[in-house]
């Protein structure tokens, strides 16, 4: 729909969806505030390290979680590969003596 009223007219910011809840960039940086001054209180090591781990534990998991699938697709597909090739192999030798009629 907005592409659509793209084409048509010039964009305004009424035209743009509204962000949800944790995209909420004021939100986000307020609680990173929060835990960030809770850290420097509590005098630990790396308080801002700390306090956005704290902060955005949940997507930097899903992130990670994500990479690594990433990387064992990657891994996966000369597996894939090498089973196709395999099996295109055996159908192209098994096919040539029953073509080959004396």
């Amino acid at each position: 729909p907005l592409v659509e009223a793209g084409l048509i007219r010039q964009v305004c910011l009424a035209d743009t969806p509204e962000l949800g809840k944790s995209e909420d960039t004021s939100a986000n940086a307020r609680a990173l505030l929060l835990t960030l001054s809770a850290q420097e209180c509590a005098r630990k090591s790396h308080p801002f390290l700390r306090a956005v781990v704290l902060t955005f534990w949940q997507p930097l998991l899903i992130w990670e979680l994500l990479r690594i699938f990433e990387h064992f697709v990657g891994l996966l597909n000369p597996l894939l590969l090498q089973q196709v090739l395999i099996f295109q192999e055996a159908q192209s030798s098994a096919a040539t003596p029953a073509d080959v009629h004396p």
